[in-house]
């Protein structure tokens, strides 16, 4: 062979620690380590290799098929550094793995040793998902396969995407996601928040309780970086109830309750009206309140006879 001449033939890798191939025809492996292009972490033994080989080196220059194999257990949560670059193909069915798919082919693209793309695609039926990361932290993965389902959770799929315990502040990328037990939410409960995102400091953010029908839909802001306080929407400033008042005197008999309106229900003061109700009617009687902003009010109440009267009352804050 002279100096100058190369070819290319094909090995298989007998050993990863140290590299060890031998080449199709010999007995043996080869009884040198030789260089390669590619991590040999990623290599497994039985793994056909592409050598480059001339009489100064032999150098592996890729995998057949152009798929490598992971040989250690990855979970979902693993620094992406920790990730080889390319294609994987392996299997994440044990417990913990926290991988939207047991099986499938993973794609890692690094735009430096600490940010890192993901596509991972399933086995069997195509579907796709993706995450990136950003200084070795990963983002929740997201569903591409259909566009609707955007910020979608692929471990159920048309859900939600699931996010627990941790911080509605961190829920800065467009989606729709379920959430509980988070840091500055609306509490410590189920929500679902929806977020829109302009950029890194301009993000509308609104939650819609997940286990009552009944709890108002509240928003919130970021406004040039800055998180405002969880407030009703205008569609909720209102507040309606009942309340029992008990009369004493000599005629007009009067009467008086306090009223406690639903804590953050209104942005300002309301306007509230009333409606009297009681076992004997009563035409000659008169209501008046007595505002407390946006905390509540005392309603005062006289009539001609004297009987335990219901005045149901209704407040309107209109921004």
């Amino acid at each position: 062979m002279a100096t100058s001449e190369v070819t290319f033939r094909w090995a298989t890798v007998t050993s990863t620690s140290p590299l060890a191939i031998k080449m199709d025809g010999d007995s043996a492996a080869l009884g040198l380590i030789p260089d390669s292009l590619i991590d040999p972490l990623t290599l497994s033994p039985g793994d056909r290799v592409r050598v480059e080989m001339s009489l100064r080196k032999v150098v592996v220059h890729g995998v057949a098929n152009g798929v490598s194999r992971l040989i250690s257990p990855r979970i979902s949560s693993d620094v992406p550094s920790t990730y080889p670059d390319g294609v994987s193909v392996f299997s994440v069915s044990s417990a913990g793995s926290f991988f939207p798919y047991a099986y499938g082919t993973v794609t890692t693209v690094y735009d430096s040793i600490h940010r890192a793309f993901q596509v991972m695609v399933e086995k069997t039926t195509g579907q796709m998902v993706t995450r990136a990361a950003d200084n070795d932290v990963w983002q929740p993965w997201t569903s591409n396969t259909l566009p609707s389902r955007l910020g979608g959770d692929p471990f159920n799929p048309g859900a939600a995407q699931l996010v627990e315990n941790g911080n509605v502040n961190d829920l800065v990328y467009t989606g729709f996601y379920r959430t509980n037990n988070m840091a500055n939410g609306v509490n410590s409960g189920w929500w679902f928040i929806e977020v829109i995102r302009h950029n890194d400091t301009y993000i509308y953010q609104r939650a819609t309780s997940l286990t009552s029908s009944t709890t108002p839909t509240l928003n919130r802001w970021k406004l040039n970086g800055t998180w405002s306080s969880w407030s009703y929407l205008n569609v909720f400033n209102r507040a309606s109830g009942s309340v029992a008042i008990s009369l004493s005197g000599s005629g007009p008999y009067t009467g008086s309750a306090n009223v406690t309106f639903p804590a953050g229900r209104f942005s300002g003061t309301p306007s509230p009206s009333f409606a009297a109700h009681s076992g004997s009617p009563q035409s000659e009687h008169d209501i008046t309140f007595v505002p407390n902003g946006t905390v509540g009010m005392t309603i005062n109440y006289a009539r001609g006879t004297n009987f335990t009267t219901s005045i149901y009352w209704s407040a309107i804050y209109a921004p």
